[in-house]
């Protein structure tokens, strides 16, 4: 009887993590909402395409940590747009309204005057990490998915010379 509670049990958390990784990304559910107010594009990078990535040459510093962002992410999407500065900042306050108000609960983890990192969670486990960019002429979100600590999004932040408000976890 033990065994069979046991079981049920954890095809149930099995279940409930599949479900929580096969929602509708943030990616997805801005361009749902913005795509047909403006000019935005949308592009998946596959896992065969961030392998390949992977092999393209680099110092050793740089091939590390490559490696250690890989390892932990299962799909990226970017979106991006340019336009004037005005659209450009109605573009970012959407997107930080649809982290803020999104059912799917995403927390912010940094922010600066040009960028902001949400990470959204599933049992303690980033499932994803969101970075909203913007300059003088382009948007851009990251999003990323996967199963990944914050120690990546650390070394992603700092990549991107972001502040982050986390220290690094030892590896």
């Amino acid at each position: 009887m033990k065994h069979h509670i046991l079981l049920t049990l954890m095809l149930s958390l099995a279940s409930l993590a599949a479900l929580a990784q096969g929602e509708e990304d943030f990616a997805a559910s801005y361009m749902r909402h913005n795509a047909a107010d403006h000019k935005l594009e949308c592009i998946t990078v596959s896992p065969e395409m961030m392998g390949r990535i992977s092999l393209l040459p680099a110092d050793s510093v740089q091939q590390d940590s490559l490696q250690r962002v890989l390892s932990q992410v299962k799909s990226i999407r970017i979106v991006n747009g340019v336009a004037d500065a005005t659209t450009l900042e109605i573009l970012y306050e959407k997107a930080e309204l649809l982290a803020t108000y999104s059912k799917l609960c995403y927390e912010t983890f940094a922010k600066d005057s040009n960028c902001t990192i949400y990470v959204r969670r599933f049992d303690n486990i980033i499932v994803e990490l969101v970075m909203l960019l913007r300059g003088k002429t382009e948007f851009c979100i990251l999003d990323f998915t996967g199963n990944m600590s914050e120690d990546l999004i650390w070394l992603i932040g700092t990549m991107h010379s972001v502040k982050t408000s986390e220290q690094p976890i030892d590896s």
